[in-house]
């Protein structure tokens, strides 16, 4: 959420644009294009990078060491400069207000929800809002999303087993929180299979040495869903697996989750309409994506939609070997500059 070198080098391209620059939160920037009109149309992008050295052989390097924007949003943020440079060119003549969000801690600290908490879309009068993903995987130069969800929402899960630890030859007096932890997760995997919800447990830990039975078991993993009410019914059915473990192994579990980031739904009279003008660099999904993003925060706050530019076949995000051409931030940033064009059409 530190970005104090990010801000000064934005601080300076913006300089002596037409526009107000407002830190909402720190590390934040907005970049208020005031038309003097009834509304406000918004565009947002990242600035967080990630903990991952980059890898020395591409042409560009990172030059924080052990740092490196391995999920594009240096990306993200020429193309919300480059917009905020040609905006310059028609200031004049714009007919509603513009706000260009840099916003911090998209990867793990929610920057987007202590945004809205600061009411910033309510603040300038947002009536809808819009961003960009680089994206592997789609075709390259192209711009696709879908109406309604669009990515997953999404949170950390942890289960904790208690049992009692005994020598291995007197197995039959412990409580084997390891056999418990094992069996949990089978009958999570084997009996709960529910349209659009994933979990999977991917770190675990028990016991204390080898000939001692497992006093403790400890799980982690992730929870993806599109729907709030799916994901009640998952969780009802986890319960009712942890009541029966409790019984049948004598341990108590206890079972928490993080806060997590709800899905990204796009609103859907938006996305049809930005669909139906048939812009050539769009196409849609046929279904959402199991990666979360806090974009989310926004659209429960006003209209809006997400969407990815694609990269072609490059290397994943959040790998050491990402990379991308630049050349594809230019359909990003004309992709804004159609929305603004045909704002009455859309919003």
């Amino acid at each position: 959420m530190h970005l104090p070198k990010t801000i000064s080098y934005l601080k300076e391209q913006l300089k002596g644009l037409p526009c107000e620059i407002i830190e909402v939160i720190p590390s934040s920037l907005c970049v208020y294009f005031n038309a003097n009109k009834e509304y406000t149309v918004a565009f947002r992008s990242d600035m967080d990078a990630l903990p991952i050295e980059e890898d020395e052989s591409h042409t560009i390097v990172s030059m924080q060491k052990g740092v490196m924007h391995a999920c594009g949003h240096d990306g993200h943020m020429a193309m919300l400069l480059e917009t905020a440079q040609r905006i310059v060119k028609y200031y004049k003549s714009l007919t509603c207000n513009v706000l260009l969000i840099f916003q911090p801690g998209e990867e793990r600290c929610a920057g987007a929800k202590r945004l809205c908490e600061k009411h910033i879309l309510k603040t300038y009068h947002v009536k809808a809002i819009f961003g960009l993903h680089l994206m592997p995987k789609i075709e390259k130069g192209k711009i696709a999303g879908k109406p309604g969800p669009m990515m997953a929402g999404s949170h950390e899960i942890t289960i904790d087993i208690k049992g009692k630890g005994v020598h291995t030859a007197q197995y039959l007096k412990g409580k084997d929180a390891l056999e418990c932890a094992a069996s949990f997760l089978m009958n999570i995997y084997g009996r709960i299979n529910l349209s659009h919800v994933l979990c999977r447990i991917n770190y675990m830990k028990s016991g204390t040495t080898c000939n001692i039975v497992s006093n403790f078991s400890h799980m982690e993993g992730t929870i993806r869903y599109f729907d709030k009410n799916m994901l009640d019914l998952y969780l009802n059915k986890l319960n009712q697996i942890k009541i029966e473990m409790e019984k049948r192994y004598g341990t108590s579990i206890k079972i928490e989750l993080s806060d997590g980031y709800p899905p990204l739904c796009n609103d859907q009279t938006i996305c049809q309409n930005i669909f139906r003008l048939n812009n050539p660099l769009l196409y849609q999904l046929e279904e959402p994506y199991y990666t979360s993003e806090d974009f989310s925060y926004y659209l429960q706050e006003c209209p809006g939609a997400f969407f990815f530019l694609g990269l072609g076949d490059t290397a994943p995000l959040h790998s050491k070997t990402f990379d991308f051409d630049e050349s594809v931030l230019d359909n990003g940033v004309e992709f804004y500059e159609w929305i603004l064009q045909h704002k009455d059409e859309i919003c």
